[in-house]
């Protein structure tokens, strides 16, 4: 596979806003508050013509160039009942909605949230960590190929306990199509996550968060045959019964963060390991490598492949002063 060589990224943020996507840039009561950001990169590919996920395809004559990656821009408003936030990216490729969500809580309390609209899916960890504040341009190709663009349309019920600040948890469900489709089923996905963290250890020097997520979707089939793995090779089943069958799309997940404090800075390690159930299609001169597995957007036309997977990242050690 023809991979980017090198990305040199510029990351100029101009306000501060929260780590965590799925929320406004301050609980306090504000009318409208304005934050957002600019990410710039100069790209060098192994040749012409490469696909580049989500930065964009690479065009048939060009092996190097510079572009605006993102270029957000999020208004949000809050009062002690609820909060609105809507976010927009505009790059040389145009203006894309990213989030508009509002959330709803009690007024003494943020304990529970309930948010409905347009947000990143509550899995994992790096998902729904701002791109202001990732260590690299990019997430990993695996949660590219799974949920690209990472938002979806929804509804979703948070919890995170003030008395017992270590937990966190999350349940969403989903249209399942991706935040810029509509949904072309009747069937919903569910996400759920279950998050820890331990701040001040040793002398307030040690930090530690780790979770577990979990997602239970589907795929409708639209023709009258899919392919299933079996003894190293796809075996093609065929029977009417299959159009309108629902093949299953699960992820579990598992995750670790690590950050100690030094006197010239931060020392960091993250991982993160997801494995499960994907639908996809068949390779074609059009179609290749993760691309056959990426999650639909649109009703699939074409016969389905089940295939199970496994991806991580690690080793993402950084040091910061």
């Amino acid at each position: 596979m023809r991979k980017i060589l090198f990305i040199i990224a510029s990351i100029i943020p101009f306000s501060g806003f929260a780590q965590n996507n799925n929320a406004p840039s301050t609980y306090d009561p504000h009318e409208i508050a304005i934050t957002g950001y600019l990410q710039t990169q100069y790209q060098k590919a192994q040749s012409a013509g490469i696909n580049s996920w989500s930065g964009g395809d690479f065009s048939k004559n060009s092996d190097e160039r510079f572009m605006i990656r993102r270029g957000r821009l999020k208004i949000d408003r809050a009062d002690k009942f609820s909060s609105i936030v809507f976010q927009i990216d505009a790059t040389q490729n145009g203006l894309t909605l990213m989030d508009a969500f509002i959330q709803f809580h009690q007024p003494n309390s943020k304990d529970l949230r309930f948010t409905a609209g347009l947000f990143n899916r509550p899995f994992g960890y790096s998902i729904v960590y701002s791109s202001g504040y990732r260590d690299f341009p990019e997430r990993a190709r695996v949660f590219q190929t799974l949920m690209p663009r990472e938002r979806d349309i929804g509804a979703m019920i948070s919890y995170h306990p003030s008395k017992l600040k270590f937990i966190s948890g999350d349940l969403a469900v989903v249209n399942g199509s991706g935040h810029t489709a509509r949904d072309y089923d009747s069937k919903k996905d569910f996400i759920g996550n279950l998050g820890f963290k331990f701040d001040s250890l040793a002398n307030k020097k040690l930090h530690i968060g780790f979770g577990g997520s979990g997602y239970a979707g589907s795929v409708r089939n639209d023709t009258e045959s899919y392919f299933s793995y079996l003894n190293g090779g796809y075996v093609k089943n065929t029977s009417a019964e299959n159009v309108n069958w629902y093949a299953k799309r699960t992820y579990y997940g598992l995750n670790l963060q690590l950050q100690y404090d030094n006197t010239f800075g931060a020392t960091s390690f993250k991982a993160e390991y997801v494995a499960g159930k994907q639908p996809g299609v068949a390779s074609s001169s059009t179609i290749t490598g993760f691309a056959a597995s990426t999650s639909f957007g649109a009703q699939p036309t074409t016969d389905l492949y089940l295939r199970d997977f496994s991806g991580c990242y690690c080793g993402n050690l950084v040091i910061s002063c």
